[in-house]
């Protein structure tokens, strides 16, 4: 099942309080929306050398990680897995998506400790 909200504010919002509770430490960088060409945003956060931008493009949520400001590809890591799941949501925003990619940021910093 997939749960939807009703607009991009309260996407952002959504995104905004995952991380401030998993990452509390981490700090929002910005967040661009008005005006934006097909209803797209951008939400950023950052943590010492590490930037995360949640992108809304065309419908679809990308995860985008950099670290020192060198993009990290995460084909491999979290966009595979999902494309093998047989999951019918793979990337279109929703709920879900947020709180797998939350997941998957959890998993990929705990490594990195």
């Amino acid at each position: 099942m997939v749960t939807t909200l009703k607009n991009n504010i309260e996407y952002i919002q959504c995104i905004r309080n995952k991380i401030k509770d998993k990452f509390p430490m981490w700090n929002e960088l910005k967040v661009i929306y008005e005006g934006q060409p097909n209803n797209n945003f951008i939400i950023s956060f950052n943590y010492e050398l590490y930037t995360i931008d949640f992108i809304k493009d065309r419908g679809d949520l990308e995860l985008n990680i950099y670290y020192d400001s060198k993009l990290i590809d995460l084909h491999e890591s979290v966009y595979l897995p999902l494309s093998k799941s047989g999951i019918k949501w793979p990337l279109t925003i929703c709920i879900e998506i947020i709180d797998y990619y939350i997941d998957f940021l959890k998993d990929f910093f705990e490594r990195k400790e």
